[in-house]
């Protein structure tokens, strides 16, 4: 039910208050402008930001212990990081670190690639991911989505290459070979999001990872 207007400069206040709520001092108020004096020690613990434009990335360097990306090309995340980078120091803070949801499907069967490439295509019309998408060569898909098709008609435009390009698909030293692509280009953390459509509970692409 809340309205959708300033959202970055709401990400700020927001991000700035649970900074505060907690790592603040006993003694002073519980959020900034709280009547509320804090009472006990802070609980602590690390705080997330998800972040992608500039005005985001500068709120997670300047509060965060950890910047999150979704669904993002290693060529994304050295770009994004850069960014971080350069807002951390002006921030005089430590860079956060810098973590990514990532969609795997492991040796994946056609109904768990249908539904990595349903979440991809989610993304044609997005600022910063059609530009991806295009410089990719799915220029045909990004032009589809602007006409406001629907997203059977952008799956069907879209080719299974694309899934690639924003996830970790194939055989498992595909996959691997993928994620080292990834922590190359600067990601710290890697957040698995695994297809179970073919794959209950995501257990053929979770084992085939873990360790």
């Amino acid at each position: 039910g809340r309205v959708r207007e300033r959202p970055a400069a709401v990400l700020e206040e927001t991000a700035a208050a649970l900074r505060e709520l907690l790592h603040g001092v006993p003694g002073e108020p519980v959020v900034p402008g709280s009547g509320f004096i804090r009472r006990h020690r802070p609980p602590g613990g690390p705080l997330t930001v998800a972040a992608f434009g500039d005005r985001a990335i500068a709120v997670a360097a300047r509060y965060a212990d950890r910047m999150l990306l979704d669904v993002v090309s290693p060529e994304q995340v050295r770009v994004l990081r850069a960014k971080l980078l350069a807002a951390a120091e002006e921030a005089g803070r430590t860079p956060p670190t810098l973590a990514a949801w990532v969609p795997a499907a492991v040796d994946p069967d056609p109904a768990s690639l249908t539904q990595v490439m349903r979440s991809v295509a989610g993304y044609l019309t997005v600022p910063g991911y059609r530009d991806m998408f295009e410089a990719a060569g799915f220029g045909e898909a990004v032009a589809l989505a602007r006409t406001g098709a629907d997203a059977d008609t952008l799956l069907r435009a879209l080719p299974t290459e694309a899934a690639a390009t924003v996830g970790l698909i194939g055989g498992p030293d595909t996959v691997r070979a993928r994620m080292d692509e990834y922590a190359e280009a600067g990601l710290d953390e890697i957040a698995l999001v695994p297809a179970t459509a073919g794959d209950p509970g995501g257990e053929r692409t979770l084992t085939a990872l873990a360790g």
